[in-house]
This record gives C-alpha cells, structure tokens and sequence, in this order.
C-alpha cells in the first residue's frame, strides 16, 4: 500500500496565512478546486478578509490560479515543494 505524504511550500517569503492555506490546499483530498467560502470552513478563527488576503498572496505568487471564483494549486509549483 502507498505511504501517503504530506506536500508543505518551501518559501519563507510566504506569510503564515498563506504558507497554511496553501498547505491545506495541496492536502485536501476532496477536490481540486475551492471558493474563498469554501476555505474559510477549514479554519474557523480565520475570517473570509483572511483567507482572501492570503489567497491574493498566493495568487500574485503563482502559486494558485483563480478560474471563475474557483482557486486551485498550480500544480507546476509542487515539484519545488518538500513532501513529508
């Protein structure tokens, strides 16, 4: 059986909110796409403002693409991640 790993960023110009959110993003199994809604439910002591700035940060980084209010991981980062 596969041992599954967990995939984290590797930039430490990433703010903390950004650097979790996108680790949430490369481990949520369900799909592959989510709404700045649909994030915010992952972590309730961060408001949709929250999320919305991180996801901005990551966006004007690359390291998420935005189609029709959908966010997903662009997957030409990942290779430059460490998986654990």
């Amino acid at each position: 059986m596969p041992e599954n790993k967990t995939i984290y960023p590797n930039d430490n110009q990433l703010s903390l909110e950004a650097n979790g959110l996108l680790s949430a993003m490369l481990n949520i199994p369900e799909r592959d796409y989510h709404t700045a809604e649909e994030l915010c439910m992952f972590s309730e002591c961060d408001s949709l403002k929250t999320i919305r700035t991180a996801l901005a940060e990551l966006k004007d980084k690359e390291y998420i693409i935005c189609v029709d209010g959908k966010y997903a991981v662009n997957k030409l980062r990942i290779p430059s991640m460490k998986f654990v």
